[in-house]
Formats: structure tokens, C-alpha cells, sequence
């Protein structure tokens, strides 16, 4: 699966960035794709004359929180986005009030709460049975720092997350390495 911001019709030219080693020997090449015009020069327009292009098969939402991400947070917003579309979980960029990242996780969780109304939100965490195992308050003030969530507790495996503000429920999963 090609991944991108960019590429209405397909303007990038692959540089590979060579193997990344999974368990079991599993081993997948993120290449790293630039928009590029016919004397390959790297455009910031993608519907120049093109080269020897791809169509990117997953196209995250080009938003100014995902720009923001991408290149200040320290966090692969297309990776994390193909993610969350290949595992069927929800993360950053697929519900564009809520940020969860990194998903999956191991120790910690950030929750990103991107509505510019101030409210008092509750998050439920269950397991795969349906069990309510954790709950806290977070408090949206316009802060641009995420809440961390501390799940070091919780075993590796599939878990729910319910976010409410007592009229708008967010649902999603997270997955704990």
C-alpha cells in the first residue's frame, strides 16, 4: 500500500528507505516520496507534468493538526494513519476531534482532544469482554499538550476506548503491544 498526504494523480518518485525487521522474520519497506516534475525537481504542487509516478492507494486527510503532527510532533502521520486503516483502529486523522496515538501502544497513550469548546470529558476503557477496567476525567482548555494515559497495568491485547462529554460519545479501539 502506498501512503500520502499528496498525489492527486500520482506525482512521486520512490526513494527506497530501506527494511524495517518484524517479528517472524516479516520484514516491510517504507519508501520515502517526493512530488516530482519532469526534470525531477521536487514540486509542492502534485499535479505537474509528471514522471514516472504512483497513485497512492491510502490518502490521509490533509489538515493543518495532521501537517502540524507530521513535522513538529515527532509522529509518522501517514504511518499511523495507514495503520489505523489496515488494523480497523481508530487514530490520528480518522476522527478529526479526537487524536489517540501512539496506536498500538505499550506504556502510554496520548489523547489529543482537538474541539475548541471547553468541556469536561470522561474515557472508559474496556477489555475485549465488554469490562469496564479503567476510567479518567480529561479536561479540554484549549491546551495544546495531549493527556497521557499510564496503561503499563494493562496486558498486550485489543481494548475499547468510550470518550464522552455527557451528549457526544467517541468510540474506538486500542491495541497494547
Amino acid at each position: 500500500q502506498i501512503v500520502s498526504h499528496w498525489g492527486t494523480n500520482g506525482a512521486f518518485g520512490m526513494v527506497d528507505y530501506g527494511p524495517v525487521l518484524l517479528p517472524a522474520g516479516l520484514a516491510v519497506t517504507f519508501p520515502q516520496a517526493r512530488s516530482l516534475d519532469e526534470n525531477y525537481i521536487i514540486q509542492l504542487d502534485s499535479d505537474s507534468t509528471l514522471v514516472g509516478g504512483v497513485q497512492p492507494d491510502i490518502k490521509v486527510p490533509l489538515t493543518v493538526e495532521n501537517i502540524i503532527l507530521q513535522w513538529q510532533g515527532n509522529i509518522d502521520v501517514q504511518l499511523e494513519y495507514a495503520k489505523s486503516l489496515l488494523l480497523d483502529v481508530d487514530e490520528i486523522g480518522v476522527n478529526q476531534e479526537l487524536l489517540v496515538y501512539p496506536n498500538p501502544c505499550s506504556d502510554f497513550l496520548n489523547i489529543k482532544i482537538t474541539s475548541s469548546t471547553v468541556t469536561n470529558y470522561k474515557i472508559d476503557i474496556f477489555n475485549s469482554h465488554g469490562q469496564k477496567i479503567m476510567s479518567d476525567k480529561l479536561n479540554n482548555y484549549g491546551s495544546d499538550k495531549p493527556t497521557t494515559l499510564d496503561l503499563r497495568q494493562l496486558v498486550s491485547g485489543i481494548y475499547f476506548y468510550k470518550l464522552t462529554d455527557g451528549v457526544k460519545e467517541i468510540t474506538g479501539k486500542i491495541v497494547i503491544n
